[in-house]
């Protein structure tokens, strides 16, 4: 049966040691997890307590590395899906990592939702269809992002948020030409996603009597 031959710290690393197996390097674990586990020098130990530390660590280090990534914002459980299939942790691992983040409430997907419509149309004023398709593509459910787009859904909510949007913008105020400012005015709201409505109307208060667009 497999001996540990020696426990010892690293150099460049604090409170975490490297664990070799008859004498070949087998892993770097932290200070907590080799008290848990109750390892010692000359121990022996069988391929499933191994294999049980391997993945223990493996946990232990996605879990600290999440910890990071929320300590400067959040984000969506899909986002965080992604991230740990980009860095190979396996699905059954991710998705452990991700219930208990739940549990903690470090991962909350109807929250985000909320938090992301009202930092987005504070900072960047967008239409209400550009944020679904954002929200959508991070994998909220579809009722959390009714809810979160819902105190915005009325069309002096929206005419708001493109007075706004257009009051940040203001490439077209340097453009001559009355019908190509209007021109790049109702493009960028639509690239916002407004709807045409909107963009016609905001415009129009914006400029005063709306003209038809030159083709």
């Amino acid at each position: 049966m497999p001996i540990i031959t020696s426990i010892e710290p690293q150099k460049r690393r604090q409170k975490r040691l490297s664990i070799f197996i008859d004498d070949i390097f087998f892993l770097g674990v932290g200070e907590n997890l080799l008290q848990q586990a109750h390892l010692m020098v000359g121990m022996e130990v069988d391929p499933q307590t191994l294999e049980a530390l391997v993945e223990k660590e493996e946990y232990a280090r996605a879990r600290e590395y999440l910890l990071k990534l929320l300590s400067r914002r959040m984000y969506s459980c899909q986002e965080i899906r992604n991230k740990l299939h980009k860095r190979e942790i396996p699905e059954t691992l991710a998705e452990k990592l991700i219930v208990d983040f739940q549990k903690r409430k470090f991962l909350d997907d109807r929250q985000f939702a909320l938090d992301y419509v009202e930092s987005r149309l504070r900072t960047r004023p967008r239409g209400i269809q550009l944020l679904k398709i954002e929200l959508k593509r991070k994998g909220i459910d579809p009722d959390w992002i009714q809810e979160a787009i819902q105190p915005y859904l009325g069309q002096a909510e929206q005419l708001e948020l493109a007075n706004q949007a257009l009051t940040k913008k203001k490439n077209y105020a340097g453009e001559i030409d009355p019908q190509k400012r209007k021109r790049k005015m109702a493009q960028f709201l639509a690239q916002k996603g407004f709807p045409p409505g909107v963009v016609f109307e905001a415009i129009r208060r914006k400029l005063g009597a709306f003209e038809e667009f030159v083709e």
